[in-house]
């Protein structure tokens, strides 16, 4: 049973344990008299148990109590003597108990018969041991929380240091960056996630002549030639969702959008990029459209399509001229048959003897063979007119049939043999016919050229087609000829470039050009066992193209 005392108010309180109720009672007034609040108890594990708690500043303790015994109470009071100064009073003392008590580190020792103030002695001697140890454990907190504050004081010095260095690089990189954008010849301009304008550099303001970006016009004529324009805003939304860089062109009239009157070269075609800005966690906040005027590059482009397809045209016919020997001879078959023809017609109608079918069997050999003639005339004016070129819905494989028809009696001349091995059911491709016809012409010529001193092999040119897996068709020309030097493969298709000592350099150029002109590719490779493959792709023809 624990029992407390009235006690006044201390910051020190005394424990006081002691089984016997009147020497309990004498004890606690005797230091409540002192000006110690008090707590009294009689029994160890009660004692042990306030202990424990902490709150405790000297424990007087009877070493002879009901509940423990003398040795284990003083091996217990041993775990607390280091912090709490413990004064053991007995009734019972003797040398190995006082031994014990100094071995547990008791800070006093003292029996019970003694005069009480020997007691208050030991306690406030205990006391101040205790304020001391509290002392200097209090100036051990204090230096320690100090010289923490000291480290955290100069931490944040360092800090505040490094982050007004941090804004002032921020503040020259913003600044950088603005001058950058400032003096950035291409035109740009900063759009939130609904096409507003936000920011616009000089380039900007130049090409659409207006002077500042705040003024309401420079919206105005974005929203009027960019932001309107159909698809505009889908690339943005997908800028913002994907991340991902959109490209695009457009066409507009700055007198249209401005309102006034200027000259023809307000007609122009702007290039356009919108690239995603994003904050530090990847997120797109604004998008940075950049246009640059290239009315000028795809005028030129224009006029050089223009002077490449006259160049086309002049190769067309001097590889005609190079021909005319071969076709003339083509269309002299079909003359020489009609004269007959028509001789023998004319004998029989003069002899007064003709039989009407045999003039008929006659007649229907002449439109043939006339026929024939017109056929290989048209073939050929058709390749060597001047025209602009025209795309149409056609089939290559009638492509490669009416090219290597103008080029037969050639390659009977040279003793080559051509092998068409064109795959069934190919779908229809979207291009120029004439051109096409010329890129297989100048290959087939090509390969005519590689195969000239060829004496110990036969010659012989494979022309094959494929569709692809990219929805493309593939041409193939691959000839049994002498191959090309690995180190020239890069250069083949080079305008001027050619290994042959009379030879332009111009066929596989103008092959390369009419090829990349339809969005295909052209290329060469080592062919197998001998010779050399040029492959050609052109997309398949869309739904709704015109037919050839």
């Amino acid at each position: 049973m624990i029992t407390n005392c009235a006690i006044k108010e201390s910051a020190l309180e005394i424990l006081i344990v002691e089984d016997d109720a009147s020497q309990r009672k004498t004890l606690s007034e005797i230091i409540f008299q002192e000006g110690f609040k008090v707590t009294a108890c009689a029994m160890a594990e009660e004692a042990l148990d306030y202990l424990r708690a902490g709150k405790i500043d000297v424990a007087i303790v009877d070493l002879r109590l009901p509940d423990l015994e003398e040795n284990a109470l003083l091996d217990k009071l041993s775990a607390f003597a280091a912090d709490i100064p413990i004064v053991l009073n007995t009734g019972y003392a003797s040398l190995r108990t006082a031994s014990n008590a100094v071995n547990i580190g008791a800070f006093a020792y003292i029996e019970k018969r003694s005069d009480p103030s020997e007691l208050i002695g030991h306690v406030h001697r205990a006391i101040g041991t205790r304020l001391k140890r509290r002392v200097e454990e209090l100036e051990s907190a204090v230096t320690a929380r100090t010289s923490e504050l000291i480290k955290a004081n100069e931490l944040l010095r360092n800090e505040i240091t490094e982050r007004k260095q941090a804004e002032k690089s921020l503040e020259k990189l913003a600044a950088f960056l603005e001058n950058i954008i400032q003096q950035n010849p291409t035109s740009l301009w900063i759009s939130d996630r609904h096409g507003m304008l936000i920011k616009a550099n000089q380039a900007c303001l130049d090409l659409f002549e207006v002077k500042d970006c705040k003024e309401v016009g420079l919206y105005n004529i974005l929203r009027d030639s960019i932001i309107q324009q159909q698809g505009f805003m889908p690339l943005v939304e997908n800028v913002f969702k994907k991340g991902e860089i959109a490209r695009f062109e457009i066409d507009y009239n700055l007198s249209e959008i401005r309102h006034v009157e200027v000259d023809d070269s307000s007609q122009r075609i702007l290039e356009v990029v919108v690239a995603p800005i994003k904050d530090s966690t990847g997120k797109v906040t604004n998008a940075i459209v950049q246009h640059k005027d290239i009315t000028a590059l795809r005028k030129a482009e224009g006029n050089l399509r223009q002077r490449e397809s006259e160049l086309a045209h002049i190769a067309r016919v001097a590889s005609m001229g190079e021909m005319v020997a071969i076709i003339a001879h083509e269309v002299n078959q079909p003359l020489h048959a009609i004269s007959s023809y028509s001789d023998g017609a004319c004998l029989r109608l003069k002899s007064g003897n003709a039989d009407t079918a045999a003039l008929v069997e006659a007649m229907e050999h002449i439109t043939v063979e006339a026929h024939r003639a017109s056929e290989t005339i048209r073939r050929l004016r058709r390749l060597l007119r001047r025209h602009q070129p025209t795309r149409l819905t056609m089939s290559v494989n009638q492509a490669i049939r009416d090219a290597v028809s103008l080029i037969k009696r050639e390659s009977l001349e040279r003793k080559v043999q051509i092998c068409l091995e064109l795959a069934e059911d190919l779908p229809p491709i979207h291009a120029d016919p004439i051109q096409i016809e010329q890129v297989i012409l100048n290959l087939v010529r090509n390969a005519f050229d590689a195969m000239a001193d060829i004496q110990d092999h036969e010659k012989r040119i494979t022309i094959l087609t494929c569709l692809r897996s990219d929805d493309s068709v593939e041409v193939a020309v691959h000839d049994t000829g002498v191959g090309y030097e690995p180190e020239n493969e890069e250069k083949l298709f080079d305008a001027f470039f050619t290994s042959k000592s009379n030879g332009m350099g111009m066929g596989l150029a103008i092959c390369r050009f009419l090829i990349e002109s339809h969005s295909g590719k052209i290329w060469v490779e080592t062919g197998k066992p001998r010779g050399a493959i040029f492959r050609f792709t052109l997309p398949v023809s869309l739904p709704g193209e015109v037919h050839a």
